[in-house]
């Protein structure tokens, strides 16, 4: 009778206080963390809401037939920045401290030869797509998007880099003048015109007070530096990059040049803005995750242990977003679009459904893996895994013949991401670090969850559509998956504190000895 618990509601209050009590030192580890990380969360709300913003605004002055140009162009501009990305001020991460000037001048001068040949590039092949999408006759518009990539080319990256030491707030600086400016010259270049020059002087007011702004915030000047061995170094760590880059630009924009050429502008409206409230808070996210799980890997490579413990914390944190974030979009993505751009914007339960369960595969896949990879510097499994991302272009084109609908292209979107999971998870299984084994298991959890989200939105039948029973059940699914993300996370978090302090009393010995 003794060993039994007391059913009294004072007992189950007593029991609840001591295991608070118990999770305080978690609670203010993680208030720390959050302290030390906003700021990253306004850069990357920045960064990743710009394009949110300018849609929203775009929506309210110009036409449909407007939109689906500038959808194209901005498709265009994207494709080709992200297909030559190289992430080149990582490689500054790696670079010994009392280097940092040299590779940092050697970082920019890599750029500058990357936005030269990017920016001739973009002129070059400027009739071709606009041919291709029969946009022929307009052809100087996407010519035009060519010398801001130059221009962009003589960003500092300095602050970029200072998020290396988790100081974030030269890039807040960097990045509020930038989108400010942007969003002011479009808008009052949208009233003026009311059509799409508003996104090209929008580009170039951009990307001239990023130049200027990183020149301000950056606690380097700014320097280039050709003769430097540590260039060569850099272009070697760089160049499996591109191939990274255009698997990621194909799955990110190749889809809108489908659209393009297959149906028409305002289809291509429609779907870039349902597409777009669907992945902006996905990229902000997965900006956040990528930045704070790199920095807290490469804080923690000198410990075997302790990097083997935060592997698999950031995947149990990865799979609980996952299901949160899938879950989201099939609860609300409807009701959203429809209050925020209008009835015109409306997404069906299919839709929701497939961006969901590609909103899922994209999060899911993407880390913790990309950062073990770049923290070992193979780069080029990371290029090999994401590259297999255009197979959804593949997809797409047969989709277009065989179902000439939005959700035809939304299912080949999924299934590109797919293909792309499972190659991401192959290519990452030599890993020392991998922890595929935690990943699988609270993956396979997210899953259920996710599962129970769709079930929940085809429950809700009709009413689904309506903001308030969509917000309801959403809080429902998100308490659901909050209760198993705490028992998961305390558990990983508990034995991340065990690999510290058995890293920690292995280095004094070693000291001591």
């Amino acid at each position: 009778m003794s060993d039994r618990r007391d059913p009294r509601p004072t007992a189950k209050l007593a029991r609840l206080a001591a295991t608070l009590i118990e999770l305080l030192p978690l609670q203010f580890n993680l208030l720390a963390n959050l302290k030390k990380s906003y700021p990253l969360v306004i850069v990357g709300s920045i960064e990743t809401g710009l394009p949110f913003v300018r849609m929203l605004a775009l929506t309210h002055i110009l036409s449909l037939t407007q939109i689906g140009f500038i959808s194209v162009l901005t498709a265009f501009s994207i494709f080709l920045e992200v297909s030559t990305d190289i992430a080149i001020y990582r490689f500054v991460y790696s670079a010994p401290k009392d280097r940092y000037e040299e590779a940092l001048a050697s970082a920019h001068a890599l750029a500058l030869v990357r936005g030269v040949a990017i920016s001739i590039l973009a002129v070059c092949v400027a009739p071709l797509v606009a041919s291709a999408v029969s946009l022929g006759d307009s052809w100087t518009s996407f010519a035009l998007l060519g010398p801001p990539m130059l221009i962009r080319s003589f960003e500092n990256l300095s602050p970029r880099i200072a998020e290396r030491d988790f100081r974030y707030w030269p890039q807040v600086g960097t990045m509020g003048v930038t989108a400010t400016v942007s969003i002011v010259v479009m808008i009052i270049v949208a009233l003026i015109t009311r059509n799409y020059y508003a996104m090209i002087a929008s580009t170039y007011a951009q990307v001239v007070a990023l130049v200027l702004a990183s020149r301000i915030f950056a606690d380097v000047p700014y320097r280039i530096d050709f003769r430097s061995p540590l260039f060569k170094t850099a272009f070697r760590f760089s160049y499996p990059l591109l191939f990274n880059g255009l698997g990621l630009s194909i799955a990110m924009q190749g889809d809108r040049f489908v659209v393009a050429a297959f149906f028409d502008l305002k289809t291509l409206a429609i779907y870039s803005v349902i597409l777009l409230t669907a992945t902006v808070p996905l990229t902000l996210l997965n900006r956040v995750l990528q930045t704070t799980i790199l920095a807290r890997f490469y804080h923690a490579s000198s410990d075997p242990g302790r990097l083997n413990a935060e592997v698999k914390l950031a995947a149990s944190v990865v799979a609980v977003l996952a299901a949160l974030y899938g879950g989201g979009v099939v609860l609300l993505l409807s009701p959203v679009v429809t209050l925020v751009f209008g009835a015109k914007f409306h997404a069906d339960p299919m839709a929701m459904g497939l961006l969901g369960a590609a909103a899922f595969t994209r999060l899911a896949r993407t880390e913790p893996f990309t950062s073990v990879m770049l923290n070992a510097s193979r780069t080029k499994r990371l290029a090999a895994s994401n590259i297999l991302t255009s197979s959804a272009l593949a997809y797409m084109v047969g989709a277009s013949f065989l179902d000439r609908s939005i959700n035809g292209l939304l299912g080949a979107r999924l299934a590109g991401e797919l293909t792309s999971w499972v190659v991401t998870f192959f290519m990452a299984r030599r890993a020392p670090e991998g922890g595929r084994f935690a990943f699988t298991l609270s993956t396979l959890v997210a899953l259920l969850f996710f599962g129970l989200a769709c079930l929940g939105s085809y429950a809700l039948g009709s009413a689904r559509d309506s903001l308030l029973p969509s917000l309801a059940a959403t809080v429902v699914f998100v308490i659901a998956v909050l209760a198993w993300g705490v028992v998961d996370l305390r558990r990983r978090m508990s034995r991340l504190r065990a690999a510290i302090v058995q890293g920690q009393t292995a280095a004094t010995d070693a000291s001591a000895s």
